[in-house]
């Protein structure tokens, strides 16, 4: 049944992608708006603007989340504090 509830959320438009990692503790991308939102284990979370889908599947397939976002695209784009 978890494979299921699993599956249903990620039918969703935004992913949330939660990941090990000891400074991201989430990730979504919205294609459409070239879109990366991080949360991090801070609770902070950011939006990272122009984030092509390319940077984005790089990102994901990277061994280190945190290594990758901090050299090629915290550097590189433009982001905005979302935490409410």
């Amino acid at each position: 049944m978890a494979h299921i509830w699993l599956y249903q959320r990620m039918q969703q438009s935004e992913k949330l992608l939660a990941m090990p990692s000891t400074v991201i503790k989430s990730h979504s991308y919205i294609p459409d708006d070239a879109t990366l939102t991080i949360t991090f284990v801070t609770g902070k979370v950011y939006r990272y603007y122009k984030v092509t889908e390319n940077q984005y599947h790089e990102f994901k397939k990277a061994f280190s989340k945190g290594t990758y976002f901090n050299k090629y695209i915290k550097p590189y784009h433009a982001f905005k504090e979302v935490t409410t």
